[in-house]
């Protein structure tokens, strides 16, 4: 059975990034029209806890271009624990 295989088992999460993420020049190509005003987040998607997945973030395990690992503060429950779990093409 692949990861993917359980489709009812998904979970949105939101992460407060630092400020100082605004500095990074992946963060600046991914964002071009982004005005600079507001906090910065991070939203994915996974099929594990959502605290299981931002401790990956954090210890490096599958963070892409680090920007969690780098500049993640905290999750932010209030913005997804209504809408978890989901399937994956919900999330």
């Amino acid at each position: 059975m692949t990861e993917w295989a359980d489709q009812s088992s998904y979970s949105v999460y939101v992460v407060l990034l630092d400020p100082a993420v605004r500095q990074n020049k992946f963060f600046q190509q991914q964002n071009q029209d982004w005005d600079g005003s507001g906090s910065c987040y991070y939203v994915g998607y996974t099929g594990k806890a959502p605290q299981e997945r931002f401790r990956d973030h954090k210890e490096g395990h599958n963070c892409g271009k680090g920007i969690v690992r780098d500049f993640g503060l905290r999750l932010v429950p209030a913005w997804y624990e209504r809408l978890n779990p989901m399937t994956r093409a919900e999330s």
